[in-house]
């Protein structure tokens, strides 16, 4: 029996240039030596980027290699099917984009050429292209398993539209708490007076404004035009005219040079539907209480004048909310308003009724109570220092009782009422020898007297930033900022301050402690006192001084500190870097300083405030020392000889014998000095 070894089929994958196109080299071996599997060629491409959907079918490929095994040669077939070599230069609608779009082709003469590429490039006749890049981006493409490319070769500058026209209101609308209660108001039957509200019904109302005749309620802001672009040729593109508003107006109304303008007094109704705007006026008017105070206060009557349209109909709430717009608030007959109201809403007209009168003061001796400062009002109020007397309070002697006008103004007697004083917080009472009574502020805050009632509000609060809109804030009070303070602003406060936001370059001091929930971006300008404690999250380029500790949560970046307890920064990652540091008693601190951020200077033991007296002091001396110079100069007569008579008060005594020297006075520094020559 012999043996043989039965020869193999040869194959080998390789690509083209631009690897769009896969090619299987095949050497037959013997003829008994079975066919490559389909499976087998796949495998080929096992760890190639090759989509093997660009491959020609199993029965095409099979069937070239059994050609080669047939004919008995090797050969080189195609694995991939044709596809048509695509090159395109995209520019969009507007000329501002244009995108080279490269693909692969793949069979007989569909190979990538990169002359034709150049070519469209150069006829495009495209102005500022990176030609550098674009060479190189497409070489890249061509020498890569990419089979598609899709690049920006220039983008130019897209013209804008201008900002769209827009009604500008000439007048506040009214609130939105009040506009649901006029909508209500408004009947069902209204159509037959407002066709309109067939199309604009009242439930699309969303703003309403009191307008008069001839009243102009709005105007249609100037059209502008946007920026001018540039497309990929260079040429400019003009820029586009903003959008007008659309807008549709009903009864009532009149267009004049985008001008709109009602046509009779009552109420604007401004509603948005798909789109559009609409605009309507009709009647409208509230019930109306026209109020006569007598020349000498003592009496008032009122008149009452009908709603109109969907104006709020009399109540007796609006009423008497009417009364006391008109300032009248002191003898009011509330029986005579109701029986008014009943009358009127029956149909009745109500004319100059009397329905409020004053009361003369009596002449009897009483109890009085003089406030240190008083407007004469019952109500009224001021900021007081902690220690200040606010009022004495004298004995009752006798019943009296103070007169008054309507409009609240007290008319004192001989002697004030009996007093029934309700005495709130921070307010102390001292008896005196004589039976009366000094009442004292126990706290800084803001000293409010209402009738019978006073007491001293140590806080205020404000719900908004301090900004250009609030100005700057000086009170005795204590504060509580919900907002941040901006720059070149200051808020000073005989209490405590604390602030819930950021300050920037501005004063904040206080007579007690500062607390600030977020920070300081000082720009260099901000100051922080405290007579008390600071508590800051962080700061930067700012000067901060405390008499007590300083609490800093994060970090401290160049600034100033000064502190006669302790500065005590939180453990976790805290820094100290920049800036000078002075501290009596210490500081505590996971870091000090930076490679890259500047000297930090440090220094511990000293009462830095009486040092900071005596710095001022040092700067008035060396005022003194410059002048003093500032005279030696205009003395100063060499005659070429060492004379102690031209020292002006400076003696340099030669100890021992000297040679080769120079002995000069220096204006610089106001002394003689001597130097080898």
């Amino acid at each position: 029996m012999s043996f043989f070894q039965v020869m193999r089929h040869k194959y080998e994958l390789f690509p083209s240039d631009d690897f769009a196109e896969y090619f299987l080299s095949f050497t037959p071996g013997c003829a008994d030596a079975p066919l490559p599997l389909f499976d087998d060629i796949l495998e080929l491409f096992s760890d190639i980027d090759y989509p093997l959907s660009l491959l020609k079918d199993e029965t095409t490929i099979l069937a070239l290699l059994q050609r080669g095994i047939n004919e008995k040669r090797s050969i080189k077939i195609s694995l991939s099917k044709k596809r048509e070599v695509s090159i395109s230069l995209d520019i969009n609608p507007s000329k501002t984009r244009a995108t080279l779009i490269l693909k692969k082709g793949a069979g007989p003469g569909q190979k990538l050429s990169l002359k034709v590429v150049g070519a469209l490039i150069r006829e495009s006749q495209i102005k500022g292209m990176n030609l550098d890049n674009l060479k190189t981006t497409i070489l890249e493409f061509y020498k890569s398993h990419d089979l598609s490319l899709e690049y920006l070769v220039i983008e130019g500058k897209v013209a804008t539209r201008g900002e769209d026209r827009r009604l500008d209101y000439k007048k506040e609308f009214v609130c939105v708490g009040k506009i649901e209660s006029i909508v209500n108001r408004i009947n069902d039957d209204i159509t037959a007076f407002y066709p309109s509200f067939k199309e604009f019904p009242k439930d699309s109302i969303t703003s309403t404004m009191l307008v008069g005749k001839g009243f102009e309620f709005a105007t249609l802001t100037e059209a502008s035009f946007g920026d001018d672009g540039i497309d990929i040729y260079g040429n400019k593109i003009k820029g586009q005219l903003g959008n007008d508003p659309i807008i549709k107006t009903f009864e009532n109304i009149t267009i004049k040079q985008d001008k709109y303008i009602s046509d009779i007094d009552g109420i604007l109704d401004v509603g948005e539907i798909d789109g559009q705007t609409f605009l309507r006026v009709r009647e409208h008017k509230d019930m109306f209480v026209d109020v006569v105070v007598s020349k000498d206060l003592m009496s008032a009557c009122f008149t009452f004048y009908k709603s109109r349209g969907s104006g709020e109909p009399a109540s007796l709430d609006f009423i008497n909310k009417q009364i006391d717009e008109a300032g009248v608030v002191k003898g009011i007959d509330s029986t005579v308003i109701e029986e008014s109201l009943e009358k009127f809403q029956s149909g009745e007209l109500i004319s100059e009724v009397l329905f409020a009168k004053g009361q003369i003061p009596t002449d009897n001796k009483s109890s009085l109570i003089k406030y240190t400062e008083n407007n004469g009002r019952n109500q009224f109020s001021y900021e007081v220092e902690k220690g200040v007397q606010l009022a004495q309070i004298f004995p009752s002697k006798d019943s009296s009782e103070d007169g008054f006008d309507v409009l609240g103004t007290i008319m004192e007697s001989s002697g004030v009422a009996s007093l029934n004083l309700d005495i709130g917080d921070f307010i102390e009472e001292e008896k005196l020898a004589d039976g009366s009574t000094i009442l004292k502020a126990t706290s800084n805050g803001e000293f409010k007297v209402d009738n019978n009632s006073i007491t001293i509000v140590d806080k205020k609060v404000l719900d908004s930033d301090v900004s250009v809109k609030t100005g700057s804030i000086k009170t005795l009070c204590s504060l509580v900022i919900k907002g941040g303070v901006m720059s070149s602003l200051y808020v000073v406060s005989g209490g405590n301050i604390k602030i819930l936001g950021t300050v920037q370059g501005a004063l904040v001091s206080a007579d007690k402690n500062i607390i600030i929930a977020q920070g300081v971006k000082g720009e260099d300008k901000a100051v922080l006192r405290a007579k008390e404690k600071i508590d800051v999250k962080f700061i930067e380029s700012a000067n901060m001084m405390a008499v007590n500790d300083i609490h800093i949560r994060k970090a401290a970046l160049h600034t100033k500190i000064i502190s006669n307890g302790k500065v005590l920064l939180d453990k976790g990652g805290s820094k100290l870097v920049g800036g000078e540091m002075f501290s009596r008693k210490g500081l505590v601190v996971d870091e000090v300083g930076s490679p890259s951020g500047g000297v930090t200077k440090i220094s511990f033991g000293q009462d830095y405030l009486v040092a900071d007296k005596i710095k001022v002091f040092e700067k008035d001396i060396d005022k003194i020392q410059q002048d003093l110079l500032k005279i030696d100069h205009i003395l100063h007569k060499p005659s070429g000889h060492i004379s102690s008579g031209e020292s002006h008060g400076r003696i340099l005594e030669i100890l021992d014998q000297e040679s080769a020297c120079k002995i000069f006075f220096n204006l610089n520094t106001g002394q003689i000095e001597k130097t080898r020559t």
